[in-house]
């Protein structure tokens, strides 16, 4: 369902991006109220209207990636604004699909979406807030009304019950659903491995003092929250349930963990980050498969949403041609249109220089090589 879940993430911006958006409109403290309450049209689908802001929005939430993974002046890459600009294209035309999808839904006697239903979800999206004026702030931020607020709702509702429509309607068989089952049987499959929990500390002296207290009777957790020297300190040293086999933690700290039976502690081990206290509890010595009738029914759904997409896919393109739809790039392409416009100045005013102080000069105009900075791919050992 990647479509439909971008489309449907794009109507979701009023909901779920309120923290985002005002997050970052603090940081660039630059924002009027003017630019926040633009009424500026970007695309009409019939007589339905999108605006800059819902774009901007979108857009600002993409600007916060940008600078963690490029920094706060990826503006000046221009291999980084391609990527920018192409992805601003492709939410302006999720936009349109959105209110295409909408509209169609609108249509349709069996979809319904009732009052209750939007006051439901407001409410989702309020407990995400500390406080009613931390969310008025943030709903302030964005750029939107209650009310408009509450109609991205009823949008992302119709959609939602749009696809579903679909999905219900999509038949699979039993066939389908083995085959699904075997093909991605390593989702179903829990790996042996067990619950563990740790105490790092940074010298083995240390470790041993909380080995001793441990066996005195102080419990781990209390332990935990008084030595440990990480983010679990805080929740007894859990670190959930974790497969012997991963690569994702400390060789040695796993080699050490593998050794201990149900709800034994280890003894120091050392690793790279120190010395931990290692507890085991709910071990599975086993790799353990779910049987199929225990997720067909979750296959089903997942065949039915392929299947859903597909079908709508399809539609989408029929609809579209149904509906009067216009996009006025002038609105929202600004800044290649600023590009170009200080490139050719640039070029002419050299151009004209050039031609001012040398004759039977051959110009050259070199283009510079910008590489596109790569995010660095953490895949940190955990412990």
């Amino acid at each position: 369902m990647k479509l439909f879940k971008k489309i449907i993430a794009v109507l979701a911006i009023a909901t779920m991006s309120l923290g985002m958006v005002a997050c970052s409109n603090q940081k660039a403290g630059t924002e009027s109220t003017d630019q926040k309450n633009d009424e500026t049209i970007i695309a009409k689908v019939e007589d339905v209207p999108i605006y800059k802001t819902v774009l901007d929005n979108e857009m600002a939430y993409m600007d916060y990636y940008m600078q963690m993974y490029y920094g706060t002046d990826y503006t000046s890459n221009a291999d980084v604004m391609e990527q920018y600009y192409a992805y601003r294209d492709s939410v302006v035309q999720s936009l349109i699909e959105a209110e295409v999808l909408v509209l169609k839904a609108k249509e349709m006697d069996e979809i319904q979406v009732t009052d209750d239903e939007i006051n439901e979800e407001l409410e989702v999206t309020k407990a995400n807030f500390s406080t009613e004026d931390e969310f008025n702030t943030a709903l302030e931020q964005s750029g939107m009304t209650l009310d408009e607020f509450k109609e991205n709702i009823k949008k992302n509702l119709l959609v939602t019950k749009l696809i579903d429509l679909y999905a219900n309607n999509a038949e699979v068989t039993d066939e389908e659903i083995s085959e699904y089952y075997n093909t991605n049987i390593a989702n179903y499959t829990t790996q042996a491995g067990a619950n563990l929990s740790h105490i790092l500390v940074d010298s083995e002296e240390k470790a041993n003092e909380v080995l001793e207290k441990y066996n005195a009777g102080t419990s781990f957790e209390d332990l935990a929250a008084e030595y440990g020297t990480d983010g679990t300190k805080d929740n007894g040293g859990s670190l959930g349930y974790i497969p012997y086999e991963t690569t994702q933690y400390d060789a040695d700290f796993m080699a050490g963990a593998k050794l201990l039976g149900e709800g034994e502690v280890s003894k120091p081990v050392e690793t790279q980050f120190g010395w931990h206290i290692i507890k085991a509890d709910g071990i599975q010595s086993e790799d353990v498969v779910q049987p199929l009738e225990e997720v067909k029914d979750s296959i089903k759904t997942a065949i039915q949403n392929d299947k859903a997409e597909q079908e709508l896919i399809d539609k989408l393109v029929e609809w579209k041609k149904e509906y009067n739809i216009q996009i006025f790039e002038e609105n929202y392409k600004t800044e290649d249109t600023t590009d170009a416009a200080e490139s050719t100045n640039t070029e002419d005013t050299t151009d004209a220089s050039e031609s001012t102080n040398t004759e039977d000069t051959t110009e050259t105009t070199e283009s510079p090589n910008t590489e596109t900075a790569s995010p660095e791919a953490s895949t940190g050992t955990s412990n």
